[in-house]
């Protein structure tokens, strides 16, 4: 078995989590530093994180569907910078307390979720499961429900002309943008509701809300798209990643998914 997977598996960790502790030289196998996360160790190997063994557990696979609710980091912290992590969360609706009735010691989620966004927050003790649903080349796709405000005046500029049909609208918010870190484009997306904003009787802007699914696993992918586009994201939530679906579960509330 490889030692970063070991390490997965047994010590609770991602894998990306346990090739940066290999890396870092917290590892050692049989007595000696170890820093290549493919490293192969026999069956009789004694592995240890920064010098406390780790046992070989037997493992069974936890997967749990969380809705994330915003105002929450996606870490396994307790607070930072006076926000609120996860483990906070996971207190209050006393998840920790089935993991541990569970005999699991430590779980992690899987992606990204940012502080101001809601949704499916997918959590496992499965580093191989993680690595499949995060990692850019397995081309997951997650969905989401985005609320993006426009100015009417920038949305007339920057579309080069003023929208008179759903279809253009569609193009508009459908067509790639060119960010920071490349150029990036929505697999998909459709408008499920169209708001015009009025004072005193002038329109002065418009939200969208639309159904977007992408398959980059960029950070604030999404936001920054909008953004380029001259609008402003409202609320942000993720119903389906992979396999996983939020289906009717309310913000805080969890499931185990077997």
């Amino acid at each position: 078995m490889k030692l970063q997977e070991f390490l997965s598996r047994h010590y609770g960790v991602s894998r990306r989590k346990a090739g940066d502790l290999i890396k870092s030289g917290k590892v050692k196998v049989d007595g000696i530093v170890v820093r290549e996360p493919w490293f192969q160790i026999r069956e009789e190997s004694t592995v240890e994180v920064e010098r406390v063994k780790v046992k070989p557990q037997p493992f069974r696979r936890v997967v749990v569907l969380l809705y994330k609710p915003r105002g929450i980091l996606s870490s396994m912290i307790f607070e930072e910078k006076g926000k609120k992590g996860l483990i906070y969360l996971l207190k209050r609706n006393s998840l920790l307390k089935a993991l541990k009735l569970k005999g699991v010691r430590r779980i992690f989620p899987v992606g990204r979720l940012d502080y101001d966004s809601e949704g499916l927050l997918v959590l496992t003790n499965d580093g191989g499961l993680a690595n499949r649903l995060s990692h850019p080349s397995s081309g997951v796709s997650k969905v989401y429900i985005v609320d993006v405000f426009f100015f009417l005046p920038d949305f007339t500029r920057r579309n080069r002309r003023e929208a008179k049909s759903f279809k253009e609208e569609l193009e508009f918010l459908s067509s790639g943008e060119k960010l920071e870190d490349g150029f990036f484009q929505p697999d998909e997306v459709k408008i499920l509701k169209k708001e015009l904003l009025r004072y005193e009787g002038i329109e002065f802007g418009v939200v969208y809300k639309v159904k977007v699914i992408i398959h980059s696993g960029k950070k604030r992918i999404l936001r920054r798209f909008f953004s380029a586009k001259g609008g402003r994201v409202l609320g942000l939530k993720r119903i389906v990643m992979g396999p996983y679906q939020l289906g009717n579960l309310k913000p805080g509330e969890w499931v185990f998914c077997e």
